[in-house]
């Protein structure tokens, strides 16, 4: 398929160092789905394995676990 290739379930480039773009035509939306819960970073529908950079805004429906910080949990004060 083009320059793709496609081996037990991972696609690559054929090319050496060229990047993989996938783009929803039609709808502007890729979606990734699958039934594999997120509760590490090995784990997950989609597991990135290197940096991720966000061009614009980031929304998430749970909590965002950073370096042992969970974010969105909210902040409870005892008194």
């Amino acid at each position: 398929l083009g320059n793709l290739q496609f081996t037990s379930g991972t696609v690559y480039s054929n090319i050496p160092n060229q990047n993989i773009q996938f783009i929803g035509t039609g709808t502007g939306t890729v979606i990734v789905s699958g039934p594999q819960l997120n509760v590490s970073t090995a784990t997950g529908a989609l597991v990135v394995q290197g940096g991720v950079g966000i061009a614009d805004g980031l929304y998430t429906g749970k909590d965002i676990h950073v370096n042992g910080l969970t974010i969105g949990q909210g902040y409870q004060v005892t008194v």
